[in-house]
């Protein structure tokens, strides 16, 4: 460990230090969660742990400590570097992926949407509806949960949820749209002229606006001269879609964080917006 040869990942397990220090947050927790697994009973992993170990996006990193379901006798966090919890423990489905034991991908996006909130929720089923996970899997999953924390939150994740969603910026927008009280947009739309097919991240046909989402890695190049020439071609894109629609408003993950900065952007397009927005989808804790 001096040399740095290796990594302490939990008390009396190592890694290849030369491992560690190339993995980003996800592969880190995996790491974690691989230790974890390995040293007791295979407990069953679930939330932001399950998502990591199938793949689900979250929103920003996993959390430092493993996430372990298991029966209420076990306690709550117990030992370094896990957390436990008995919420729907009893009925929980178990599957096998990467070598370990966790909630299947269904009840692991219902899971986020209990625990972590609506927009969470949406990331997660947005992703997997994608793939090809039926909804009726998240209704089925929610219903194995024994508690009622975070209920609504998940129902209205289940509803909202869309596998037109490209990207967890996107999914993270709609939801955004959807809490500030704006009208949800049409996904993927395309429009066509006489240099070809395009399509936009979200139109609201009302009044006209497309909204697109830019995400950073859009307009990374292998050179300069490479993330140039994306610029200009989406400047033209640009222009051409002007031609067919009345407004367009670009939105990055710094519009889509801040409600404020948001609301103003929308409202400068025209988005049509009600007097409120949704605020049953946050999970309140009751006392």
């Amino acid at each position: 460990m001096r040399r740095g040869t290796l990594v302490r990942v939990r008390r009396g397990w190592y890694c290849d230090g030369a491992l560690w220090r190339e993995s980003d947050a996800l592969g880190r927790h995996l790491l974690r969660a691989a230790a974890v697994s390995d040293d007791g009973d295979e407990p069953l992993l679930f939330a932001e742990t399950a998502a990591v170990v199938w793949g689900i996006p979250l929103l920003g990193d996993p959390p430092e400590d493993v996430m372990v379901l298991a029966a209420a006798s076990a306690g709550g966090k117990s030992e370094p570097g896990v957390r436990r919890s008995a919420t729907g423990w009893r009925r929980a489905p178990r599957s096998r992926e990467r070598g370990l034991v966790v909630t299947p991908p269904a009840r692991t996006a219902v899971d986020l949407a209990c625990v972590r909130g609506f927009t969470a929720g949406v990331v997660a089923m947005d992703h997997l509806l994608a793939r090809g996970v039926p909804r009726s899997e998240f209704e089925g999953a929610l219903m194995t949960r024994t508690s009622r924390y975070g209920s609504a939150a998940a129902r209205t994740a289940i509803a909202f949820a869309d596998a037109r969603a490209e990207s967890p910026g996107e999914s993270v927008a709609r939801a955004a749209f959807l809490l500030l009280g704006f009208e949800v947009p049409d996904l993927q739309v395309a429009f066509r002229d006489d240099d070809g097919l395009m399509r936009v991240d979200f139109f609201w046909r009302a009044t006209r606006t497309v909204g697109e989402f830019d995400g950073r890695l859009k307009y990374t190049g292998g050179s300069d001269t490479g993330g140039a020439d994306v610029l200009w071609r989406e400047k033209l894109r640009e222009d051409r879609l002007r031609r067919q629609v009345d407004s367009i408003v670009r939105l990055t993950w710094r519009d889509v964080r801040s409600p404020d900065r948001l609301a103003r952007l929308l409202s400068a397009a025209g988005v049509p917006r009600s007097a409120r927005g949704i605020t049953t989808a946050v999970p309140v804790r009751r006392r």
